[in-house]
């Protein structure tokens, strides 16, 4: 019923591009043409792929050996060595993600490097991992709740986020962040909030009773102009509706404007508040909503008009 999204914000300290664009190792990663910096390419054989813009051809992923060489040079480089090679590491392609998770000690260690825009690639990428598959760096919950008190806001962002995916799939193991998480969103020592309250998302769903003293942090955050902010805030606020029904009250004004959002996710999340919110307290429902709820029925996303129908069926 819900959508948990997360950005990952990796570090390209000003002055890098143009060094970094001159390194094969990270033309193979990104997919971006060594000779004209075109993205788009046509596939030229089982591991090669043609810039349609200049014709030059690269590989479609890195071996083994060189992402070895690449968490080599992460740790063991000089500090410029180092920062390439992780915004290598946090550039490569998705058959790539695979084999790096192969490699927890090396990527813990990275976790710690004393240069900021190496911790926030190595978080940016374990984000990329764990939406994926939370499985495969789930063991690093530990290392990345630690990451929430770094110094670096991007760290802290990347990890919080990194940590909702794991929470979608190990709710247990992220649990014991929700204090810190929170304490972060109400100083707003974050730069993007959407993995924040992700996080609180995602835990709302398997255990509400220890989300629900936080409710107004979410319902402040439903009124965000960062969209996915606003997407996971009222994911979260449906979660605590499902069993709480009184947190989402003093929202309904808010969630009506919401019903006739241009955003589907909006329109999906917000639907599903006044849902759980009819089953429970059908009184509050007004006619200005029951109609937006009936034109809901006619909407392109079926699980909106799903929401609508079962809305309307409480009223």
């Amino acid at each position: 019923m819900f959508d948990i999204f997360g950005p990952f914000d990796l570090g390209f300290p000003l002055g890098m591009e143009e060094a970094l664009f001159m390194t094969v190792l990270y033309e193979e990663a990104t997919q971006r043409c060594p000779k004209c910096g075109y993205e788009s390419f046509e596939e030229l054989g089982s591991d090669k792929v043609r810039c349609r813009n200049c014709g030059s051809s690269l590989k479609k992923e890195l071996g083994s050996d060189e992402i070895e060489k690449l968490l080599d040079t992460a740790k063991r480089g000089d500090s410029d060595s180092k920062l390439i090679a992780s915004v290598v590491l946090a550039g490569v392609s998705e058959d790539n993600l695979d084999e790096l998770a192969s490699h927890p000690d090396e990527l813990s260690e990275l976790l710690d490097a004393y240069i900021p825009e190496v911790r926030r690639n190595i978080t940016g990428l374990l984000g990329r991992i764990a939406r994926k598959d939370p499985e495969k760096v789930v063991d690093m919950s530990t290392e990345l709740k630690e990451k929430l008190n770094d110094e670096d806001q991007k760290v802290r962002d990347n990890a919080a986020s990194t940590l909702m995916y794991i929470a979608t799939g190990y709710p247990d193991k992220v649990l014991s962040s929700v204090d810190k998480i929170v304490t972060l969103l109400k100083k707003h020592e974050y730069g993007n909030a959407s993995g924040h309250i992700g996080v609180i998302a995602a835990l709302a769903k398997e255990y509400p009773e220890k989300v629900k003293p936080h409710a107004d942090t979410i319902k402040n955050l439903i009124k965000s102009d960062e969209k996915r902010t606003v997407h996971n805030a009222l994911n979260a606020l449906a979660q605590l509706t499902k069993e709480y029904p009184k947190v989402a009250r003093s929202e309904l004004d808010t969630l009506k404007t919401m019903l006739e959002s241009d955003d589907p996710v909006v329109r999906k999340n917000s639907s599903a508040v006044i849902c759980f919110l009819a089953e429970n307290e059908s009184d509050l429902i007004d006619p200005d909503i029951e109609e937006k709820l009936q034109t809901l029925l006619e909407d392109s996303e079926p699980d909106i008009r799903e929401n609508a129908e079962e809305a309307l069926g409480y009223i």
